[in-house]
Formats: structure tokens, C-alpha cells, sequence
């Protein structure tokens, strides 16, 4: 990963859907992390180092909407551009 690389952090726990994901944004230059489970995606975003967040809304141990107002509500990762999915 150089570092001009956007980084983008996936959340969503159909590994079939993440991987094309992946494969996709990758294919155009970012770099990607991808995580099925919420909690973790939610601590590995908290943690920082994120450009963009791609987020799946039916995770089946922490739903997306409840991820977003944790990450909105905390000055570092309030402005965290994000797309939330749903089959």
C-alpha cells in the first residue's frame, strides 16, 4: 500500500459481497480492509488510519445503523464518509 492510496474499510459480513468489493476498489487504486464481524469493523475504524467506510446495514452481531451513530458521535470519526448496503 503507498501511501497516497485512499484507504477504504469494508463492514459487511457476506464474504461473497465483500470480496467483489474488495476486488473492485482495488482494482481502481485503494487500499481495502474488510471485516464481517460489526464490533471489529467498529474498533478498527475507532482506531483511525480510515478514508471512507463502506457498510453493510444487516450484520448479524451489531446492525449498521447502530455503528454509524457510534461513529458519529465521536469527533474523530464524525465526518467519516459513508456508504451503508443492504441486500
Amino acid at each position: 500500500m503507498s501511501p497516497s492510496e485512499p484507504r477504504v474499510t469494508v463492514i459487511e459480513d457476506d464474504a461473497d459481497i465483500a470480496f467483489t468489493i474488495r476486488v473492485n476498489l482495488e482494482r481502481e487504486g485503494y487500499a481495502v480492509t474488510a471485516y464481517q464481524n460489526g464490533h471489529e469493523g467498529l474498533l478498527a475504524v475507532q482506531q483511525g488510519g480510515v478514508d471512507f467506510l463502506i457498510l453493510d446495514l444487516n450484520l448479524p452481531d451489531l446492525d449498521g445503523f447502530t455503528i454509524c451513530r457510534e461513529l458519529r458521535r465521536h469527533p474523530t470519526t464524525a465526518k467519516l464518509p459513508i456508504l451503508m448496503l443492504t441486500a
